[in-house]
């Protein structure tokens, strides 16, 4: 299969960090009988998040606690994510920022 679904970057972090991805990705596309380079980017995003729902080894979103601040109509989301893990988002219908703090801690 070519991968027209995932920035090559990101296929290969993928690569790396879960095992078999490759193989099982292709058979989890394969198995639904879609045509990828048809897609919208949304429904690529869908597809991959679907994939890896789909997984055993998938943590749901309630595995990382999440602090919301609210402050004078602007609305943050923290939470941590150790190295290794990938997020899947959501969607909004609005402009939204994003921003990343990256920490690392030494143990």
């Amino acid at each position: 299969m070519n991968n027209d679904i995932i920035p090559s970057d990101i296929w290969q972090e993928m690569q790396t960090h879960i095992s078999g991805f490759e193989t099982d990705f292709i058979d989890f596309v394969s198995a639904r009988s879609i045509k990828t380079s048809d897609l919208a980017p949304l429904k690529k995003i869908e597809l991959v998040e679907a994939y890896l729902y789909s997984r055993e080894d998938c943590l749901k979103a309630d595995f990382f606690p999440v602090n919301n601040q609210f402050s004078g109509g602007v609305y943050a989301r923290e939470f941590f994510l150790p190295k290794g893990y990938m997020v899947v988002g959501k969607v909004h219908k609005g402009d939204q920022r994003w921003s990343q703090k990256i920490e690392q801690s030494v143990k």
